[in-house]
Parts: C-alpha cells; structure tokens; sequence
C-alpha cells in the first residue's frame, strides 16, 4: 500500500470486492516510476477510489509510465 492505497498488479484485491470503477488511469513521469506511481495515486484519491487494480509500469525514451484501474473496494463479509 501507499498512502494507504491498495495497489495490486491483480485484477482484483485480495479479501476485498470491487464496489466501483473509475476506469483506467495513466500518469507518466521523467524522474521516476515511483514518480508516477505516486501521481497515479493521487490521480485515484481525487476520483475518491482506495485502490488501484491491474497497475502495470513501462519505460522508455521519454520517461516512465504507470496505469491501472481506480476502484472502490470494501472487504468481503466473513464466510466458511
């Protein structure tokens, strides 16, 4: 997690149901993947998500990128 986000390369977080999709997010950043990641979580804070799903990162000339899907995710009842 960070800034107590969810972040998972997963369709889905563990132990918790998708209530809600903003859709995908991407952000991009010249310094560092961290870089953007951390905007891209910003990005989600703004669409009131706590979790991105499905995050995936690339590089190239022009920079950093990273992008995944905002959602709205609550934990699931306790069941056996």
């Amino acid at each position: 997690m960070i800034e107590g986000k969810f972040i998972t390369t997963l369709p889905s977080v563990v132990g918790y149901e998708v209530e809600k999709s903003q859709g995908l997010l991407i952000e991009d950043s010249i310094i560092s993947v961290h870089k953007a990641l951390k905007d891209l979580v910003k990005k989600a804070e703004k669409l009131d998500c706590n979790a991105l799903v499905n995050v995936r990162f690339d590089s190239g000339a022009n920079g950093y990128i990273a992008y995944g899907e905002a959602v709205v995710v609550r934990e699931k009842p306790f069941s056996y």
